[in-house]
This record gives C-alpha cells, sequence and structure tokens, in this order.
C-alpha cells in the first residue's frame, strides 16, 4: 500500500480548497487515483502497490514526476 500526502497552494502560499488532486499509478495495475484537498489545501492519495507513482497532478497546475510513497509534496496552483 502506498500514500503520498501534501498540499496545493498559490505562488503566494495561500491554500486551495476542492482543488482535484490525480496520481498515476502506472505499473502492471494501472490506473489513477484521486484526491480533493480540504480547505486547508491539504490531500492524500492511498493507492495499491509498491513504490512509486508516475506522476501526481493537480488540476489547472503544477505536475510532479516519479513521486515516492511517503512523500509530503507542495504543489502550486
Amino acid at each position: 500500500m502506498g500514500i503520498v500526502k501534501g498540499r496545493v497552494v498559490t505562488r503566494t502560499g495561500s491554500p486551495v480548497p476542492n482543488a482535484t488532486v490525480r496520481g498515476n499509478v502506472g505499473g502492471l495495475m494501472g490506473g489513477f487515483v484521486t484526491s480533493k484537498t480540504d480547505r486547508e489545501g491539504r490531500f492524500v492519495l492511498n493507492y495499491s502497490g509498491v513504490g512509486r507513482l508516475e506522476y501526481v497532478s493537480v488540476e489547472g497546475g503544477e505536475r510532479e514526476n516519479n513521486v515516492a510513497s511517503g512523500s509530503d509534496l507542495t504543489l502550486y496552483k
């Protein structure tokens, strides 16, 4: 089981609530996992398997490639 957590913020550091964050699981199992940010901009992605997500992105914003389980990200929108 993998987990990636983090926050979505504006360039000025303000939280972005209700943003959609998407992770590409890839590999043999394939597929995507999604999460909505809370009012503080926080999100958690839980996925099956071990290892990395091919990428994590926020709709209309930044994308982070090759994300390891256990990562704590800050994505900008």
